[in-house]
């Protein structure tokens, strides 16, 4: 554009106006003569209404805390305006004339809650150890611990909370399920962790080097060498899906991150194709009987569910993480349509994240619902509201 970065900022800021529009926020702004206008779903800012309670607050859960939920959603707007602008990220120039000096306030209830998250899976894996041994509860550990990171990356697309303790137990007894029909999650750990790899680095990272993006890709390839057909499905749709969308949503995944990503999968997975036998040493999973059938199917169900329900409720600012349930999803289908007793045990370990995001989006779905009937509680008592947001200048 040939336009330094604080000059360019001051023309944003300076033109930048914010108007509501339905149920959504239309930002508009001016730079070097262009117009530019981005949507942002109403849903990504939450506020306190007139008539809230410690009651009402205590019922919204003192995990929602909507000054860090609001702080980071605009922080993601900023971001979405420079990249839109062909600009580098304002929130992230490491402080120098572009920089917002964006940081998010400190009381992020989430950090509070990582002795939780490092003490329950080392507790599901101290069970595993007693009821099968100490290769079952490194693997129990190990997808109970990748389970909870992926539950704190998908925070960051507001569906629709931080990650609670109950949500923590959930997972952590969910990667249990294995060790207790005679299998061994395993398999699952990493499919599972090239995906939340994945997550991490769009997630946490701005800008990242391709490089980085191309290891994700081929520690998903990987997870077709140790859990066969099905980790080829995880890989493959969560690698072909993100080149998609890099076409379709350019603002969100970068189309080289989403080849690189293409490229490490093709490459890796490629050693399968050769009948490689890698001789891991774990002793094979016992076929599943009824019950366990019945559990996976139940999880296949739930996770086949999520992901297109997740983009119909959820704000979707991040795409890997959704691609991450698709995969998963793909995942325990293909284990238990092929019937591989390995891939079955790795898949059934899911069954805790899957009632989670069941859950979530149910929660998610209803918000709407239980936001209109407040407001007409609250407007039954006082009267309707005359104060409305028509436009606002950001500066």
């Amino acid at each position: 554009m040939g336009m330094a970065p604080n000059s360019a900022l001051s023309q944003i800021r300076r033109s930048l106006t914010a108007e509501v529009d339905d149920a959504n926020y239309v930002v508009r702004w001016h730079l070097g003569g262009d117009a530019h206008v981005l949507r942002v779903p109403g849903e990504a800012f939450q506020f306190y209404v007139a008539g809230d309670s410690l009651h009402s607050v205590a019922r919204r859960g003192e995990h929602q805390d909507l000054r860090v939920t609001n702080w980071r959603a605009a922080g993601e707007i900023w971001d979405r305006i420079a990249e839109a602008s062909r600009l580098p990220s304002f929130t992230s120039s490491g402080g120098g004339p572009q920089s917002l000096s964006w940081a998010p306030p400190r009381t992020d209830p989430g950090r509070a809650r990582w002795p939780w998250a490092a003490a329950l899976p080392a507790s599901a894996a101290l069970v595993a150890g007693a009821l099968a041994g100490p290769r079952e509860a490194g693997s129990v550990f190990a997808v109970a611990s990748l389970l909870i990171v992926l539950l704190y990356v998908m925070s960051t697309t507001h569906l629709s909370r931080t990650p609670t303790v109950l949500e923590f137990l959930l997972t952590s007894v969910g990667s249990l399920a294995p060790v207790a029909l005679g299998g061994n999650p395993f398999f699952a750990i990493v499919p599972l962790g090239g995906l939340v790899l994945l997550a991490v680095l769009e997630s946490s990272t701005k800008g990242s080097a391709s490089r980085l993006w191309l290891i994700g890709g081929a520690v998903c390839g990987v997870g077709t060498v140790i859990a066969g057909e099905a980790g080829f499905a995880a890989g493959l749709v969560v690698s072909v899906g993100g080149v998609v969308l890099s076409r379709l949503a350019p603002s969100k995944l970068r189309s080289r991150d989403a080849l690189a990503v293409l490229v490490g999968f093709l490459a890796t997975s490629a050693v399968a194709l050769t009948g490689i036998d890698v001789d891991m040493a774990i002793e094979p999973s016992r076929p599943l009987g009824v019950e366990g059938i019945t559990l996976l199917a139940a999880t296949a169900v739930l996770l086949a569910a999520a992901f297109p329900l997740w983009a119909l409720h959820g704000i979707l600012f991040h795409v890997m993480p959704w691609l991450a349930i698709v995969g998963l999803g793909f995942f325990t289908v293909v284990a238990l349509a092929r019937g591989d007793a390995n891939a079955q045990a790795g898949a059934i370990a899911l069954a805790g994240l899957s009632i989670v995001l069941a859950v979530r989006i149910i929660a998610a779905a209803t918000q709407p619902i239980k936001r209109a009937a407040t407001m007409q509680r609250l407007e039954g008592r006082s009267g309707p509201t005359s104060a409305r947001l028509s436009s606002s200048r950001w500066q």
